[in-house]
């Protein structure tokens, strides 16, 4: 993933926000996954992971278990989640760069 963002300046956050998303899934949904970067329009960074499982975040639980999520959540713009037709996605937005 680094070298496909090489010259993003918040390109730690990124990585950062992917490790925790994928290691979610290894803990929680523990099938299969994929993670997509995608540029926005405005130079803005959209990253999504999708896995097999129906099972959505609980955030409101504020457990130790989403802990990471609340790190997401500082690290981004915005992010969230989305039921799909195979199991569902996460997704975090992070800002174009100043």
């Amino acid at each position: 993933m680094r070298s496909t963002l090489v010259d993003v300046p918040n390109l730690d956050d990124i990585v950062l926000a992917a490790s925790e998303l994928a290691a979610n899934v290894i803990r929680h949904a523990r099938t299969d996954f994929t993670v997509e970067i995608r540029l926005q329009s405005g130079g803005g960074i959209r990253l999504e992971v999708s896995d097999g499982s129906s099972v959505l975040p609980a955030v409101e639980d504020l457990t130790q278990s989403y802990r990471g999520l609340r790190m997401v959540e500082s690290l981004s713009r915005d992010w969230g989640f989305e039921a799909t037709d195979t199991g569902k996605t996460v997704w975090v937005e992070f800002s174009p760069p100043d």
